[in-house]
């Protein structure tokens, strides 16, 4: 078969279904950015179209009282791999996206966004001081922890809503453990 031919075919087949385009543009994206060494950076691109994605959908249903967000794994990884400041932009950027996205401001963003900033700045400096040896489960782990205790203890201070404080950063922190512990080693190995 000739490979001009065989290109043709699988454009015409491509043109006709979107998922298809879709999946072969990534797969694209993605060897483009192995061959050029960028593949850490492809990974958290896809992460966070990810997470605005999983916001959107979170917006539409009002499931805002719950704690799933991919957030606290993309800025701890971000800002292990690539510095304090990566993390600690990116943490403040990509939770105000998911504010907007999910239509979740409120007074809470004053305290959370910041917060979620120390994150990343923290995860950055966690890896260049080599912290917990660099184990980016316990690091995850804890930094999650301490977002979470302080974001609903002021949450329980300002709002004064114990339970829905107690419901999403639970909820939140369960989901970020499990995160830390099973796919954040496999991801940030696969980023170096």
């Amino acid at each position: 078969m000739d490979l001009g031919f065989g290109f043709v075919m699988l454009l015409r087949a491509v043109s006709k279904d979107k998922k298809a385009t879709a999946a072969i543009v990534l797969i694209g994206l993605a060897l483009l950015s192995l061959v050029a060494g960028l593949f850490g950076q492809f990974i958290i691109l896809m992460l966070i179209i990810a997470e605005l994605v999983l916001a959107f959908f979170i917006g539409g249903f009002d499931l805002k009282k719950i704690g799933i967000e991919l957030v606290t794994l993309i800025v701890v990884l971000a800002g292990m791999a690539y510095g304090p400041l990566v993390g600690l932009v990116l943490g403040i950027v990509l939770l105000t996206f998911r504010f907007i996205l999910t239509r979740g401001l409120g007074p809470y963003i004053v305290y959370c966004i910041p917060a979620m900033g120390i994150v990343g700045l923290m995860a950055g400096y966690a890896s260049i001081g080599n912290w917990f040896g660099g184990n980016i489960t316990i690091i995850g782990i804890s930094l999650s922890l301490l977002y979470n205790l302080i974001t609903g203890g002021l949450g329980c201070l300002i709002m004064q809503d114990f339970f829905d404080e107690l419901v999403w950063s639970g909820s939140n922190f369960v989901l970020n453990f499990i995160l830390f512990t099973y796919a954040a080693p496999i991801i940030l190995l696969a980023m170096a």
